[in-house]
Formats: structure tokens, C-alpha cells, sequence
């Protein structure tokens, strides 16, 4: 090969380095889009992520809600009991007379539906 045909060379070059070109571009889109994909994957898990905890939180704080709840109706019961009980030993203790004492009424119990 020689000077004169050098002419055949340049048009061979100018395609092989256009389609070189191309492979390049889309060898460098689709690395892109990958890692595009993987950045939009790991966004949305992480927003789901936050979603289950604040899921979490409000479970938390029914049951929260829910346990103070019934331990207020536990201790209102307990309340009824002792004021029974005592209404009992005051009836038992008095030798029974004519007179007749009522029994107190119930506590009002918070929170009940």
C-alpha cells in the first residue's frame, strides 16, 4: 500500500469511527439507564422504608392508647371491689339492726363506650 492509496483509507477510518461512535453511545445510555434504575430502586425502598415505620408508630401508639385504656377499667373494677368488700365488712361487723345502709354507688368509669 502506498501514498496513493491513502485515499481509500480515510473513508474506512471516517466509518469505523462513526460506528464506533454509535457502540459507545449506546454501551454508555444503557450504563446510564441502569444505574438510573438502580438509584430509583433504592429511592423507593427507602420511602417505603419510612412508610412501615410510621405504619409501626401508629400501631404503637393504639396500642398504647389501648392498653392505658384498660388499665384504667382495671383499676376502676378494683375500686368497685374494695368499696364492696368494705361495704360488706361494715355489714357483717354491725349486728344487724333494723337499719338497713345502702350500698355505694359504682365509680364512673372513664373511656368506656
Amino acid at each position: 500500500m502506498g501514498p496513493d492509496n491513502i485515499w481509500v483509507l480515510i473513508p474506512l477510518a471516517a466509518i469505523c469511527l462513526g460506528i464506533g461512535k454509535g457502540i459507545v453511545n449506546s454501551v454508555l445510555q444503557t450504563y446510564e439507564r441502569v444505574h438510573m434504575a438502580k438509584l430509583e430502586a433504592s429511592r423507593l425502598s427507602g420511602r417505603g422504608t419510612n412508610d412501615d415505620t410510621e405504619g409501626l408508630r401508629g400501631e404503637m401508639a393504639k396500642l398504647r392508647d389501648t392498653t392505658t385504656q384498660h388499665a384504667i377499667s382495671l383499676q376502676h373494677a378494683v375500686e368497685r371491689l374494695e368499696q364492696r368488700v368494705e361495704f360488706l365488712e361494715r355489714k357483717t361487723s354491725t349486728p344487724a339492726t333494723v337499719e338497713t345502709v345502702a350500698e355505694p354507688p359504682p365509680l364512673q368509669i372513664i373511656g368506656q363506650r
